[in-house]
């Protein structure tokens, strides 16, 4: 039931002041409420006139019965409000509440009430709606109010049976909400909160069309769906095979379980009994239409679906034939077979086994021959099948198509210049480039110009046209920079192709000056100086304004690099480009020195033309070990003198130590920011005479940079403590000569003194050949 409450203009005449009267309709044994907003008046008198023109007083004496009630203001809302209870035909009428606050001062508000039977009508049944939610879900129903109708009540019933009037919410369940609107006067929304929610509903709504009472209902269906988990989930299997499959988890109701197809159908098959709890499901002989998802189904409120992926592979041991073409000379690398391969063993034509290995077959081969064409035999094996599927790959082998040329045109028209490059009609060209003298890049747009630059009121612009098997570009008053050898790059479907042009304007170069600055003829250039340390990847380049016929590089001891687009070491955009180039993964010190890039053009009568490049090869490390008297020296100093952490110096032994623990006797110095240590040791032993091993962390990088000295550079200078006594020996001739000279022509007493003296040089000579006993060193701070 629904009260109206209508706020309208209140007219004052002499007396009282009226308003419209509010237009009820109610069945039999309902009830409405009355009410004359007041406010903060003062009522002095309240009372109910009948359609029978009957009084009932409710203030100042109250006149409460069972058929009308005087409500109390609890809202300070108004003073004069009472509910008319168990209306009847009689009640059919216009009912007025007076309220009377003093004199000429008075409230009234007019009900114009119609009392029916209740509805004894045939109900109408709209179309059913179905939803499918999961626990938390939520929908909302309604049903549509045209312009005829009125809506009088709207209700509920549940699954459970029970019904609910939605338009009194305070007694609805949680879950249930009422949702109205102008043109649905009657509308739910359902909050699925547990598993009662699942099941049949029925909306009703009661009302009038014109003037006859109907009845609608929508009937509601609720399904509620879980997802549960099947073991395994993923099931590969050959044709002609079983698979099996189950819950991961246990239900309470196994008698629901069911098995559902891929194409929808029930599976009928026998359940395992001694583990029912789990949905087990055996499937025989299983065949390509198995393929796809099925679906173990079980539950009576909620419907749980554990999927199941089912792949069917082809029957076991069938062998299949594929073809494939190589190109003769040219490198491979081919991935072959089922995307699920778990192993592969390929076997070349003439049966040797090529590899194995677990995944795909690959096939990789540094450079194609004759001796590759034949039948190539792959055993792979696959989920779902023991034996491995036998794959026949039939290869032949052809020379390799040249590549396509591009054909270029220049066409000088002053103030223009148009340049374009053109490939063969069966090649869709998706981009083009151009590349002026100075290597600055142009790209060519269909139907797009730009201006380049602005100076003394003239313009230079490049206007571009792209089209399938053509592009190019028009220069608009050209300059001397647009003088001289171009190059245009066309990308097509698979590759990207040179071409060089030539553009020459005569009225540009008048000046001998400027001529010669201008390039007209394929000039071979490289870099001058490449700078690499040991085992680092070295690369070596050169580049000319023509196609390249062939390249090479050729070392000062004559060595020769021959270069070629299709080896992995090449570097560049290909021959027709113009570009030849090498990468070495490493040098040694030994290759610094004058090298020479060498390259033949495709114009057979061009002599070849050759470039100067030096190499300069060092090693991340230099350290070297000198020695004087009776002390020697490790030095190590790190390439351009790159920042250091540490310095960490090893003896032939394996005695190692740095700034931080070196032993007594061994001083080490290190300046970090010169990429510079040494160590000096006082009297060396043998083992330090040998040679040392310097590691230097160099700063900012991960890796130590190793260092080891040269014997031969340290023989040369280093002292072991033992000097030939040549000045003694001719000292000591000299002596003996004259002593023998005195014995033999003195007297006895001057032949005595020499004996003595002579014993003291003897002596003396004696022990310069001993080396005197170390002393003990001490520690020093580094």
């Amino acid at each position: 039931m629904r009260t109206y409450i209508i706020l309208t203009c209140v007219v004052v005449f002499a007396d009282f002041a009226y308003s419209q009267a509010t237009i009820l309709n109610r069945e039999e044994g309902e009830s409405f409420k009355a009410i004359v907003l007041t406010f903060t008046n003062q009522v002095r008198e309240c009372y109910l006139v009948t359609p029978k023109r009957e009084t009932v007083e409710f203030k100042p004496n109250n006149g409460s019965n069972e058929k009308y009630t005087l409500l109390e203001d609890t809202e300070n809302f108004s003073q004069c409000q009472v509910t008319i209870n168990n209306l009847d035909s009689d009640d059919t009428g216009l009912w007025k509440l007076y309220a009377l606050y003093g004199q000429n001062s008075n409230d009234s508000q007019e009900y114009d009430v119609s009392v029916r039977k209740p509805f004894e009508v045939e109900p109408e049944y709209l179309e059913q709606q179905t939803f499918t939610t999961y626990l938390g879900g939520s929908k909302s129903f309604a049903i549509e109010t045209f312009a005829a109708i009125t809506s009088e009540s709207c209700d509920i019933i549940t699954p459970n049976g029970d019904k609910y009037d939605l338009k009194n919410e305070t007694a609805l369940i949680p879950g249930i909400y009422l949702q109205s609107s102008a043109d649905r006067m009657c509308g739910v929304r359902i909050d699925v909160v547990s598993e009662d929610f699942a099941g049949n509903w029925t909306l009703i709504e009661k009302g009038y069309r014109y003037s006859t009472p109907i009845e609608r209902r929508l009937p509601i269906i609720i399904y509620m769906e879980g997802t549960a988990e099947a073991s395994p989930s993923l099931v590969t299997v050959a044709e002609g095979n079983n698979f099996h499959i189950s819950l991961t988890n246990a239900t309470s109701e196994p008698d629901t379980c069911k098995l559902i197809k891929p194409d929808g159908e029930e599976y009928r098959a026998d359940v395992n009994e001694t583990m029912s709890n789990t949905c087990p499901f055996n499937v025989f002989n299983v065949t390509s239409k198995d393929n796809g998802t099925w679906t173990i189904v079980y539950g009576s409120r909620i419907t749980y679906r554990a999927p199941v992926q089912v792949v069917v592979v082809g029957t076991p041991g069938t062998a299949t034939v594929e073809q494939s073409v190589w190109t003769l000379d040219r490198p491979l690398q081919l991935t072959i077979g089922p995307e699920n391969a778990i192993y592969c063993k390929v076997f070349e034509p003439y049966g040797r086994a090529f590899n194995e290995g677990f995944g795909r077959c690959n096939i990789s081969i540094e450079k194609v021959t004759s001796d590759h064409a034949g039948v190539w035999e792959l055993y792979v094996g696959i989920h779902g099948s023991v034996v491995p599927q036998v794959i026949l790959l039939n290869v032949n082998v052809i020379e390799a198509d040249p590549k396509p040329t591009v054909t270029t045109s220049v066409q000088v028209n002053r103030p223009t210049v148009a340049i374009s490059c053109s490939v063969q009609s069966d090649l869709f060209i998706k981009a083009c480039k151009f590349r002026d003298p100075s290597g600055k890049i142009l790209l060519a747009h269909d139907g797009v110009s730009q201006t380049r630059y602005n100076n003394h009121g003239f313009t230079s612009s490049y206007q571009g046209v792209a089209q399938n098997h053509t592009c190019g570009i028009t220069i608009t008053e050209p300059t001397v920079a647009d003088v001289g050898l171009w190059r245009c790059g066309v990308e097509t479907e698979d590759k990207v192709l040179y071409g060089h042009l030539s553009v020459r304007c005569p009225w540009l170069v008048t000046d001998p000056e400027v001529a010669a600055t201008v390039i007209t003829e394929p000039t071979l250039s490289a870099v001058r100086s490449v700078h690499a340390l040991v085992d680092e990847s070295v690369t070596l380049s050169c580049s000319i304004q023509a196609a390249i016929r062939y390249c090479y590089f050729r070392v000062r001891n004559g060595t020769i690099f021959h270069v070629s687009p299709d080896k992995s070491n090449y570097v560049g955009a290909g021959f027709d480009a113009g570009e030849c180039g090498i990468r070495f993964p490493g040098l040694a010190t030994t290759d610094s020195g004058a090298w020479s890039c060498h390259v033949g053009l495709n114009d057979v009568k061009a002599p070849e033309q050759r470039r100067s490049i030096t190499v300069k090869v060092e090693e991340p490390l230099t350290v070297r070990q000198r020695g004087r008297r009776h002390n020697i020296r490790i030095e190590a100093q790190v390439y351009n003198r790159r920042k250091i952490d540490y310095c960490v110096f090893v003896r032939i032994d394996g005695l190692g130590f740095t700034i931080d623990n070196a032993p007594r006797g061994y001083h080490c110095f290190v300046y970090p920011s010169n990429g510079y240590c040494e160590l000096r040791i006082t009297n060396p032993s043998t083992l330090d005479l040998q040679p040392w091993t310097v590691l230097a962390k160099i700063s900012g990088q991960d890796k130590e940079v190793t260092g080891v000295t040269d014997i031969a550079s340290r023989g040369a200078d280093v002292s072991s403590g033992f000097r030939f006594p040549t000045m003694w020996v001719v000292v000591m001739v000299v002596g003996i000569s004259l002593i023998l000279v005195g014995v033999a022509v003195g007297p006895y007493k001057n032949r005595k003194w020499v004996a003595s003296r002579a014993s003291v040089v003897r002596q003396s000579f004696r022990n310069s050949f001993r080396k005197a006993p170390p002393t003990v060193n001490t520690a020093v701070a580094a």
